[in-house]
């Protein structure tokens, strides 16, 4: 049962107790866990506008460890911001259940991986980061968009986030054509 929340800022509420649990998704083989700065960017307003709406923000974020333990697939690429702690950004698919339409959304959920011996304040290894949870639009649009990778475009160049968006278009066709039914 997903956790329920009216605002963006209950659901960080209902998370801050998940702050350095581990959560593994099996089928990923990978474990990350919530830090306190990502609660904090999840609730932002940059980041709530990023989702289709408020509420199905405030829904992800209260729910975004079952969301990262229960993805489907990931995407991943070299860190672009080039933080030297970083070594690769994944890209989690999942899909969260909507009541109100008794149909699955789409949710990309980005996960930091840290390199082997980043280590934080007090001496400690750095498991992986949920760093952000989007409830995103999939279309035909957003499945062609273009990011410049080095500074220019490349005649055909390979995008990530397009390879994303066409896999969590597939996954969400399906699971919508067998539409879950509420008790």
């Amino acid at each position: 049962m997903l956790r329920s929340a009216n605002s963006v800022s209950e659901a960080q509420k209902l998370i801050r107790s998940l702050i350095g649990m581990p959560v593994t998704n099996d089928k990923l083989g990978s474990t990350a866990m919530l830090y306190n700065g990502s609660v904090k960017k999840m609730g932002s307003n940059v980041a709530t506008q990023k989702s289709i709406s408020p509420e199905l923000h405030a829904k992800a974020v209260a729910n975004v460890d079952i969301l990262y333990k229960n993805a489907m697939f990931e995407t991943t690429h070299p860190d672009r911001k080039g933080r030297p702690e970083i070594t690769q950004v994944h890209r989690i698919g999942s899909l969260m259940p909507y009541e109100k339409s008794d149909l699955y959304v789409p949710v990309m959920i980005t996960v930091l991986e840290y390199k082997d011996g980043i280590k934080n304040h007090i001496n400690e290894k750095l498991v992986d980061n949920i760093y952000s949870v989007e409830v995103i639009k999939v279309s035909e649009e957003n499945e062609v968009r273009r990011t410049p990778t080095d500074g220019f475009l490349e005649e055909n160049p390979h995008v990530p986030i397009a390879d994303f968006i066409k896999k969590l278009q597939n996954i969400l066709a399906t699971a919508n054509q067998n539409a879950y039914k509420l008790p």
